[in-house]
């Protein structure tokens, strides 16, 4: 749900085919007992801004892939934690053991998850700061169901 005083204020970013930033609280609507997500905030995401140590290149098909060129990664720099995940393969279970698994391994790495879509599309997702983890053999251990 957008109430008008968000959506006022996002209407230049809530464009046909706009990749966006949600941020989202969800709440239990008390007259059906279901969950609703209310939005906060509605930011655009732009190739720019995702991250810049990362350079993201989009194909004429739609297809979101990372190229992690050194030059543009800092020299002293933890290296990330990538997971993969793809639909029709994957569902919410993944995503809560995946949590489960980086909570239990605090430190100081940043994951990225990739997802591929049912027509092959692949995005990056950065998880936020509470994500960050130790890498270490155990972690990766854990992880390989979703790991290359």
């Amino acid at each position: 749900m957008v109430w008008s005083e968000v959506f006022v204020k996002s209407t230049e970013v809530l464009q046909t085919g706009a990749v966006i930033e949600l941020l989202a609280k969800v709440e239990l609507d008390s007259r059906t007992e279901t969950k609703r997500l209310t939005a906060e905030k509605i930011t655009p995401i732009n190739k720019s801004t995702v991250d810049s140590n990362v350079h993201v290149e989009e194909s004429y098909a739609g297809n979101s892939t990372v190229d992690h060129n050194d030059s543009l990664r800092n020299k002293n720099r933890k290296s990330d934690i990538n997971v993969y995940l793809k639909n029709g393969v994957h569902d919410s279970s993944d995503l809560h053991k995946i949590r489960d698994i980086l909570m239990a391994h605090p430190g100081e790495n940043v994951v990225r998850i990739q997802y591929t879509t049912s027509d092959g599309s692949k995005v990056w997702l950065k998880a936020g700061p509470r994500y960050l983890v130790n890498d270490c053999e155990n972690l990766r251990t854990e992880l390989s169901n979703w790991m290359r």
